[in-house]
């Protein structure tokens, strides 16, 4: 499962840990230490996200002044010496592919909070971030941070030479990776191994609580990942620790079985709840949930998922809706948009695209453009297409910890679904906003 709470400061932290493995192994002669290297990549990093964090969440909520922020964004970053941030952070990703994962989670936790400002307050925000990107003081990083520019020169410089002697080091990135998508397949299979017919599995009488927690696992090469998981604590003093599925649906019996490792023993130390792992109880740190205790919701549930930087040269957002209508009933819209290629510090091809579907049909747009320096070649298109409305629309029980959806064309999903706070959800592995 990936991480579904973004905690920026924790990300960075990953982040840090997964450069310095990456420099300390570049194995070239610098002026500036391995450490030196990782902290300046780390401060130049976090001063770009912040800036770029408005650009991207500008381009999402008001794409009208996308154009000329992204161009603003370009002229920012070479005036400001950047250029080899860049040239970094695609030599990371492609040596490490949990780094891009950690890139993109850190610039996801900046773009959220540009995101949460009402509409009203963001919109002049966006049209005067050209002019602010001029002013005098956006264009102090050169300056505030020239000792981090030059390492981090040094580090592009180390990263290039080594590319020819890193064949090794890539296939082993190669290998993660796959040791990555096995795991995570792994884990789904377990899931679907794991479910039985509505209501078959464990009963509301047997569980104490669900908790819910991050946790720090081997990835391999000597780099770290943050797993999240769900615990399902039940009254018996067991508890499984990589709950996929609503408890209602949980084969308790079989995942024993088959899946003993995520199974341990818990208890009581005044306020704190204790788990057992060998012959040492620690103290769960996770955070415990109720069920949402009514079975219906006012308002829409958003889930927005954003990956990727300019930087990196590619980006893309991922906005789902689930609208409660009276009655018990539900719509779904789904809105996307990506882009590729030279949307971020160097030029290049690039394109993007967008689509946006509901019950009343798919709106889709593209762009495509080439640019070497010289010409410019650009094209776009659109396309509009009718959509089943009953794949976007049905009823909907909230019942315990389970979220059921039968939609009109006679597709049921049950989803394991419980209240983060007052106005966020855990649903479908992910964190959803709820919105009136």
């Amino acid at each position: 499962m990936n991480p579904l709470r973004i905690d920026t400061a924790r990300a960075l932290g990953a982040l840090l840990t997964l450069c310095s493995s990456i420099v300390a192994s570049s194995g070239v002669a610098k002026a500036a230490s391995a450490d030196e290297q990782t902290q300046a990549f780390i401060t130049l990093f976090t001063e770009v996200s912040k800036t770029e964090a408005f650009v991207l969440g500008c381009a999402d909520k008001l794409p009208q002044y996308k154009a000329a922020n992204t161009e603003a964004f370009k002229a920012w970053i070479t005036r400001n010496s950047l250029e080899s941030l860049g040239v970094v952070m695609r030599a990371f990703s492609s040596k490490s592919p949990e780094m891009t994962n950690k890139l993109a989670q850190v610039m996801q936790g900046y773009v959220a909070l540009v995101e949460k400002q009402p509409l009203a307050k963001l919109e002049p925000i966006c049209k005067n971030l050209p002019q602010t990107l001029k002013q005098a003081n956006s264009n102090t990083v050169k300056t505030q941070y020239a000792a981090e520019l030059q390492a981090l020169g040094e580090l592009a410089q180390s990263l290039s030479k080594s590319r020819s002697s890193t064949t090794s080091s890539t296939a082993s990135s190669t290998e993660q990776a796959d040791l990555q998508k096995k795991r995570e397949k792994a884990a789904q299979e377990m899931a679907r191994t794991f479910r039985t017919t509505p209501n078959g599995g464990v009963k509301p009488a047997q569980i104490e609580t669900l908790g819910e927690t991050n946790e720090e696992v081997d990835a391999g090469n000597n780099m770290h990942n943050y797993e999240y998981r769900v615990h399902l604590f039940l009254k018996d003093g067991t508890v499984y620790r990589a709950l996929e599925v609503p408890p209602s649906d949980f084969d308790a019996a079989s995942s024993r079985k088959k899946d003993p490792k995520n199974w341990t023993q818990w208890k009581r130390s005044g306020k704190d709840m204790l788990l057992r792992y060998g012959n040492t109880w620690k103290k769960f740190e996770g955070e415990l949930h109720t069920p949402a205790g009514k079975s219906t919701l006012e308002g829409y549930l958003e889930s927005t998922t954003f990956s990727g930087s300019s930087a990196l040269g590619s980006s893309s957002y991922s906005k789902t809706a689930l609208t409660f209508k009276p009655g018990g009933k539900f719509e779904t819209s789904d809105d996307s948009l990506s882009a590729t290629g030279s949307a971020g510090l160097l030029p290049g091809n690039g394109s993007t695209r967008s689509s946006y579907s509901n019950k009343d049909g798919r709106i889709s747009t593209s762009s495509s453009g080439t640019d070497d320096g010289f010409t410019t070649v650009n094209a776009a298109g659109s396309s509009t297409q009718k959509n089943n409305a009953d794949r976007f629309s049905g009823t909907y029980r909230i019942d315990g910890y389970t979220l059921e959806l039968k939609y009109g064309d006679g597709t049921v999903s049950r989803d394991l679904f419980f209240p983060l706070s007052s106005d966020t959800f855990y649903k479908s592995n992910n964190w959803w906003e709820l919105k009136k």
